[in-house]
């Protein structure tokens, strides 16, 4: 009878036991799942993921706060986020000019704060290829520093479909590339700026002209029953974008008149 008592007190207490490890285990997996992965989060995000040589590569950076504290960047060396660029050879790319963070910035607790920059202003990638774009937050009052995951994206050099030069040395190109279209400005047969417009349809038609003022006028299909009117200045910024809407028997033109003025012929305008 005693021994009887004394196994079932054995076998209830290994029991107890086994759950209490069982609850403590349980408790610990749920409470790593809720704590965050680090106090500070930063990463980066662009429109493309491949840009053409020279155009202006726009990107976000994102700085999320999980503490329970405001925390400022600005100048000052010990609260910083510093970047770099390299390119595919593991190369530093060379520093135009500082990334301007408007003086500096809060980021409250649990806050994610988001900052705009051209970043081919301040490095140079003017070059064909890949790169790679690294971010480091930095901070008197942290004992770290917290780094993005490198964001990589690539520069690729655009083929040219027509060009329209006003002077021997200085006028403008439509190019292609990555499925976009692009109209770069020339000016002493060196790039002034590149704009990308539009989507590449293909088998797309497309017309060029020049008008009065040197403004250059792009007509290009955009769909199966849409053509594009675009119209360029002489330095390569975009002065206006219409939509012309065509039946599928119906096609459109670009007609230049006597006094130089250029105008589209066929279609309907739409928003």
């Amino acid at each position: 009878m005693r021994k009887h008592f004394n196994g079932r007190m054995i076998r209830n207490t290994a029991s107890i036991l086994f759950v209490l490890l069982f609850l403590s285990c349980a408790s610990n997996k749920k409470k790593k799942l809720w704590e965050p992965t680090a106090r500070y989060v930063i990463w980066f995000e662009s429109t493309y993921d491949a840009y053409a040589v020279d155009e202006m590569i726009e990107l976000k950076l994102y700085v999320k706060n999980n503490t329970h504290r405001s925390i400022y960047f600005g100048k000052k060396k010990k609260n910083i986020i510093s970047f770099w660029v390299t390119n595919e050879r593991g190369k530093k790319a060379a520093k135009k000019s500082s990334i301007d963070l408007n003086s500096g910035f809060f980021v409250h607790a649990g806050q994610t704060k988001s900052l705009r920059f051209k970043i081919n202003r301040c490095y140079q990638m003017s070059k064909a290829g890949s790169y790679s774009i690294n971010a480091r937050l930095k901070h008197g009052r942290l004992d770290r520093s917290y780094s993005a995951n490198i964001y990589s994206l690539r520069v690729f050099e655009p083929q040219a479909l027509k060009e329209n030069f006003y002077k021997k040395n200085s006028g403008w190109r439509v190019e292609k590339g990555n499925g976009f279209y692009f109209v770069s400005a020339y000016e002493n047969y060196k790039l002034a700026k590149r704009t990308r417009i539009d989507s590449w349809y293909e088998g797309a038609d497309l017309q060029t002209e020049i008008d009065t003022h040197d403004d250059f006028h792009v007509l290009y299909q955009a769909g199966d029953e849409l053509f594009k009117h675009v119209v360029s200045t002489k330095d390569g910024f975009i002065l206006s974008t219409e939509k012309i809407k065509v039946s599928l028997k119906e096609s459109c033109i670009l007609e230049k008149k006597e006094d130089d003025t250029v105008v589209v012929k066929g279609g309907k305008k739409v928003k």
